[in-house]
């Protein structure tokens, strides 16, 4: 006979339900366990932002009495405010259409007109200019023929509806219209260069473009590499396919270099160290020295003003074609020092080095010589002190073939140095899919000693300190003739 609590159990309903409540039970214990443990396994730090996090994620909005309405608070905006609370300048978090942006900027793939203002983004009452700073070689406004020193006093379009006409007097207003106009729309701009309006409007579509890091420059002709937006350039053969040679000749006043380059010399100019840039550079190298289907020249000025760093692995490719160390294979750029652990005050670290492992130095590059400026940072930096600590009488560099430009300091003191990041930063993906750049380590000079960090680097010849483009030009061209 069965007693009433196995009669109960016999119950099919009854079943269902006791095995429901036990499998609902079992994955509360898994969550909640799993939570705690969670919990428990966090530092103080990651506790503290999580409540916080936990608390405004929960909440949702706060009311901003300046503003007299509620504003939302938004992942991405409280993120930032940690970030930037007690990160370096140099760190920062992205969203995941600013981390997307980021990658592309820095893989040389853009979408614009490819024009650049300086300031725009100042809340001074100035608020920038409309002055064009700087037009991205192969970008719609570089095939355009728009040019640096440009103001763009007016633009146009015409939607499906009405035409849009709008006037500039400052750089904020230029911004917020360049990012107003939707992609593939075409815009005319009106442009006063040298003082003179241009009798016609000069049309620029908004589009996809790759970005030309390397260009050159002989006596005869101008050379940029133009390939395809999303084009991926996986070594130099592919590099030297997208070649883009313009003879003298064709090339407006403002576009020439200033000044008359010797038989022997040529200049390149490398905008940054990211995306296909090593490959660009090598193969403008090749162009440079082969006399058979390049230009047969000697004796380079490496433009690297303006240059404000970017990828090591790329820093190295590009140095591989600059330092001759004859016998030796390896040639360290840099050491870093890397906190491992503890406050950075009282921190152990561990040094890396970052080392040139391939030899693609050619015997016929002669000699080389530098320019440089207060724009000059990071990975340029990097290069430039493996080079003066490289430099020697066997080598086509050394110190003395540095060219420094002028800039005023914070009390309105000409100077002559470079910028001084003598510091690096790691950028770590996220789930959310934005990403957190961080600063980790010290760069040294091969040394293993000396860091530029906030001091730049110098140079201590009178005649290789300039105040313009012609002067450091003309500068270059009597060193490498000597």
């Amino acid at each position: 006979m069965k007693n009433n609590k196995e009669r109960r159990l016999d119950n099919p309903s009854l079943k269902k339900i006791l095995l429901t409540l036990g499998l609902v039970l079992i994955i509360l214990t898994s969550y909640f366990g799993g939570y705690f443990t969670y919990r428990a396994m966090m530092g103080s730090s990651q506790k503290t932002v999580d409540d916080v996090m936990s608390i405004m994620d929960r909440v949702g909005f706060v009311y901003d009495p300046e503003l007299d309405d509620y504003v939302a608070l938004e992942k991405d905006k409280i993120a930032k405010l940690i970030a930037g609370s007690f990160l370096d300048g140099y760190s920062a978090y992205y969203t995941q259409e600013e981390y997307q942006a980021y990658l592309e900027s820095r893989s040389g793939d853009n979408k614009g007109f490819g024009i650049t203002m300086l300031n725009a983004n100042t809340s001074s009452e100035e608020q920038g200019t409309n002055v064009i700073y700087g037009v991205k070689i192969n970008s719609p406004a570089h095939h355009a023929g728009l040019q640096t020193g440009d103001v763009i006093v007016g633009a146009s379009y015409q939607t499906e509806t009405e035409k849009v006409n709008q006037t500039f007097t400052n750089g904020k207003q230029l911004k917020t219209f360049l990012d107003s106009v939707e992609q593939d729309v075409s815009v005319d701009f009106t442009i006063k260069r040298k003082g003179q309006v241009l009798p016609s409007p000069v049309s620029v579509v908004k589009s996809e473009y790759s970005t030309s890091f390397v260009t050159y420059s002989d006596d005869q002709v101008a050379m940029f590499f133009a390939p395809e937006y999303k084009q991926i350039i996986h070594n130099e053969e592919q590099a030297k396919q997208t070649i883009m040679e313009v003879p003298l000749s064709q090339l407006t006043d403002e576009q020439k270099l200033p000044v008359t380059l010797g038989d022997n010399d040529a200049y390149i100019k490398l905008d940054q160290f990211s995306g296909d840039a090593a490959y660009q550079f090598g193969a403008a190298m090749e162009y440079m020295l082969d006399t058979e289907e390049g230009r047969g020249k000697t004796d380079l000025i490496l433009d690297l003003r303006g240059n404000g760093g970017g990828d090591m692995e790329i820093l190295l490719q590009v140095a591989s074609y600059l330092i001759n160390k004859g016998d030796f294979t390896t040639v360290a750029i840099a050491t870093e020092k890397l906190s491992s652990e503890g406050d950075m005050i009282d921190a152990k670290y561990n040094v890396k080095r970052f080392n040139v492992t391939t030899a693609r130095f050619d015997e016929r590059l002669r000699k080389i010589t530098i320019l440089a400026d207060q724009n000059t940072a990071s990975a340029s930096e990097c290069l430039i002190g493996a080079m003066i600590y490289y430099g020697s009488d066997t080598q086509p560099f050394t110190k003395e073939n540095l060219i420094l430009s002028k800039s005023m300091d914070k009390d309105g003191n000409p100077q002559y140095v470079t910028y001084g990041k003598g510091i690096m930063q790691t950028t770590y993906r996220l789930d959310s899919g934005g990403a957190l750049k961080l600063t980790t380590a010290k760069l040294l000079w091969p040394d293993k000693t000396t860091c530029i960090h906030k001091k730049g680097i110098t140079t201590d010849i009178s005649e290789n300190m300039v105040d313009d483009n012609i002067q450091a030009l003309t500068r270059a061209v009597q060193i490498l003739s000597n």
